[in-house]
């Protein structure tokens, strides 16, 4: 399955810590700074072709490493026809011979592309619409295929791009060379475990097949060893996200129940776009340090719950945290409203996003 959007962000890698047999997501292709004016109609075919085309020159192009495409991004004019644009990616490796590749698809599904001139982003998924990637060897190249053979898919600039017209997906042929620079763009990233799941951003064990977690590596939640205080992925759905975006912490509302915060604790809503793990901690002021008494006037700030959890691949859902034990003894004795400060961190693959937020908690009137 695909899934697509336009104007997508700017593909920014960051490494994460993985085995030492493993390598950091490579983008690979064109930066897309280009003006499309490249076609293949430009290299003599005629405009009511298909056509494949894939960059001569290897460098920049192909694959530094064995593993899986998470995502690729394509640069491209307006369509000035009557026909809705279409590509598909395609992977290339050598015929053996000068301008020679044999080629098959990464995905059997074309995608539709913008009508206006601009960026489009594709991502792949799983049959359950999880994030999956597409197997690539170290050496392969990428190419793509157009439905129309005028559209422009490549600037005027140093270097070849090579094409064959029609649908290239099997076998060995020969391309026919018109200069300029494929605005072609991959994400790569390894797959220690050959399992299909990117290791960076959509595979949550990297000794097990498929995107969940490792046995006991806490998707469910955990908190620290201070006495309670403990966290849990209460609710979590999984989403196919074409287009990345920052984690989204949602805001809480400002004012809850002190019973209901001493008992159940606070619960909050997350969004993320790959795999991400969360923390979130609670501190209060006018509570000593040893939580048994209430000191109105302290100015001490003390931690009264800390947690963490993971999702395992993109999604939304909530994280709920549990004040620790001497925390919630303290608290029951309370007969005014007190405020808790709530700090939650969501770190994916690509950014960190922090929220804090002061909550009220209202007692109960005697």
């Amino acid at each position: 399955m695909l899934s697509r959007s336009t104007r997508a962000l700017p593909v920014v890698i960051v490494a994460l810590a993985l085995p030492a047999s493993a390598t950091a997501a490579t983008v690979v292709g064109s930066d897309l700074s280009g003006t499309p004016s490249v076609s293949c109609v430009t290299g003599g075919a005629n405009a009511f072709n298909e056509c494949t085309l894939t960059q001569l020159e290897s460098t920049g192009y192909a694959a530094p490493l064995t593993g899986v495409i998470t995502g690729w991004r394509i640069k491209h004019g307006a369509e000035l026809g009557a026909t809705i644009p279409a590509a598909e990616l395609r992977i290339l490796s050598s015929g053996g011979a000068a301008r020679t590749f044999a080629a098959r698809r990464a995905a059997a599904q074309v995608s539709l592309l913008s009508e206006r001139a601009g960026v489009d982003s594709f991502a792949f998924s799983d049959d359950f619409n999880r994030p999956r990637g597409m197997p690539i060897a170290q050496g392969e190249r990428i190419g793509v295929y157009v439905n129309d053979a005028a559209l422009p898919v490549a600037a005027a600039a140093a270097g070849e791009v090579g094409f064959v017209l029609g649908s290239h997906a099997g076998g060995a042929l020969t391309y026919g060379p018109v200069a300029g620079s494929l605005l072609l763009q991959a994400v790569i990233e390894p797959d220690v475990d050959r399992d299909g799941y990117g290791d960076e951003s959509q595979d949550g064990c990297l000794t097990g097949a498929g995107p969940a977690a490792c046995p006991g590596a806490g998707d469910g939640g955990s908190g620290d060893s201070r006495g309670g205080g403990a966290a849990t992925i209460e609710e979590f759905h999984a989403e196919s996200i074409a287009v990345y975006r920052a984690a989204t912490i949602k805001r809480l509302p400002r004012r809850a129940n002190l019973y209901d915060a001493v008992m159940r604790g606070f619960s909050q809503p997350i969004r993320c776009s790959l795999t991400c793990r969360i923390t979130t901690a609670a501190t209060m002021r006018g509570i000593s340090a040893s939580l048994y008494a209430m000191m109105t006037r302290s100015a001490r700030s003390v931690e009264v719950a800390k947690g963490t959890g993971r999702f395992p691949s993109a999604g939304t859902g909530k994280l709920r945290v549990k004040l620790r034990a001497k925390a919630r003894k303290a608290l029951r004795r309370v007969r005014h409203d007190v405020k808790v400060t709530l700090r939650t961190t969501v770190k994916d693959a690509r950014r960190t996003v922090t929220r804090t937020q002061t909550i009220t908690l209202k007692a109960a009137r005697r």
